[in-house]
């Protein structure tokens, strides 16, 4: 009868849903913990809507409590140092003009007052006008960052969409071990 068709569709439906959002919920814990161990911090910008979001390690980075701002573009180049702003703002430029990946070497300010150098790089997703749609970057921290492992976080970024499928101790034997104990 239609009911019990309508019922059974429903809680497929609701089994479905359920599954994609544990699933989710995974990758985000996944992400979460390698950021933490590697010290990487993430940010996303989608240019339609101007919002911004920040991971809990780009707040960590910048001294902040993860979620006590709620993170703008304009917040992102204000901790940029003073010295190296107008130069970031041209190297930002120039990526999204051209669509090409953002590489850039910089200090930041802290929310403490503090200055650290770090190793920005972004991807800029744009539309078949070559418009910028979004754009996803991360900041790593000089001090953890050695030529191998600049390589293979531009590397590893291009996978972020496959972590679920990755064993997790993998990175934490690379990221978790070999960094924290280089401290």
């Amino acid at each position: 009868d239609m009911s019990n068709s309508v019922f059974r569709s429903k809680k497929v439906l609701e089994s479905q849903v359920s599954d994609r959002t544990q699933k989710l919920f995974q990758r985000q814990q996944l992400s979460d913990a390698i950021e933490s161990a590697s010290h990487i911090g993430s940010w996303e910008y989608t240019f339609a809507t101007e919002e911004m979001y920040w991971s809990d390690e780009m707040y960590r980075l910048h001294n902040l409590e993860p979620g006590e701002v709620q993170p703008t573009f304009e917040m992102l180049l204000k901790f940029v140092h003073p010295d190296d702003r107008e130069k970031d703002i041209k190297a930002f430029d120039h990526a999204v003009d051209t669509g090409l990946n953002y590489v850039q070497e910089k200090r930041i300010l802290l929310a403490s007052g503090t200055v650290t150098s770090v190793h920005a790089e972004a991807r800029i997703s744009i539309d078949q006008d070559k418009h910028p749609i979004k754009i996803i970057g991360w900041y790593i921290p000089k001090a953890y960052l050695t030529k191998r492992t600049k390589k293979l976080f531009s590397s590893l970024f291009f996978l972020l969409p496959f972590l679920p499928f990755f064993p997790p101790y993998l990175f934490f034997v690379f990221f978790g071990v070999r960094h924290r104990n280089s401290q």
